[in-house]
């Protein structure tokens, strides 16, 4: 049990540090103004493509067009908010993972 809460404990803690992360280093490139990229070229493929018809319009998408459709609410809601949806799968990867290697013997 204790290890259970432990686990819960650094999961939150780590979302929490990486989230907060997301949000700075956002306002430091918005300060910058586009001088400095810290985001993988990918990323901006992602974001860019749901300015599209679909995804595939853009000449360099070659990913799933569920990432675009995802990657909507960086307009929408908030610049970074792609960032924050792959922190929390992450987080949810540690979570399996843990679950996985918590039934071997």
């Amino acid at each position: 049990m204790a290890q259970k809460s432990k686990l819960w404990q650094t999961i939150g803690i780590s979302l929490f540090i990486r989230i907060a992360l997301i949000v700075i280093v956002g306002m430091y490139e918005n300060i910058q103004k586009g001088e400095i990229f810290v985001t993988d070229i990918d990323y901006k493929v992602y974001s860019d493509s749901t300015q599209y018809p679909t995804p595939y319009g853009r000449h360099t998408y070659r990913y799933t067009p569920l990432l675009s459709y995802m990657m909507t609410l960086n307009y929408t809601v908030y610049e970074s908010f792609g960032k924050i949806i792959f922190a929390l799968f992450d987080a949810l990867a540690i979570f399996t993972l843990w679950k996985i290697i918590a039934k071997i013997p």
